[in-house]
């Protein structure tokens, strides 16, 4: 039984490798950069020990229908593997970009 976590980025390279990093190879990653983005992927072609799948299909405004394109799209990719049992969909904003000291 996998996990898919879906991400939608933007340019916070190191952010996504920090949510990677974070979980187990139980989870396996299918993450959309936005097509505008001119950010260098190739940290994340270097991670080793884990399921991770990139894309760069489509130019995502915020707040607009494109980000239900490139969900659905997400979706869809994840899906093919059937081991895939639980979805996450999340953006790269969605996990701390700097870690947690104190809550108050």
């Amino acid at each position: 039984m996998k996990q898919a976590i879906l991400i939608i980025g933007y340019k916070s390279i190191d952010n996504i490798m920090r949510i990677i990093d974070y979980f187990d190879d139980n989870f396996q990653f299918y993450i959309h950069i936005d097509k505008k983005s001119n950010t260098d992927l190739t940290p994340l072609y270097t991670i080793k020990n884990k399921t991770i799948n990139i894309y760069k299909e489509y130019k995502v405004y915020w707040s607009g229908v494109s980000i239900i394109k490139v969900s659905l799209f997400l979706v869809k990719k994840a899906l093919e593997d059937k081991n895939n049992i639980y979805f996450h969909l999340i953006s790269n904003q969605d996990f701390p970009n700097k870690p947690v000291t104190h809550f108050f």
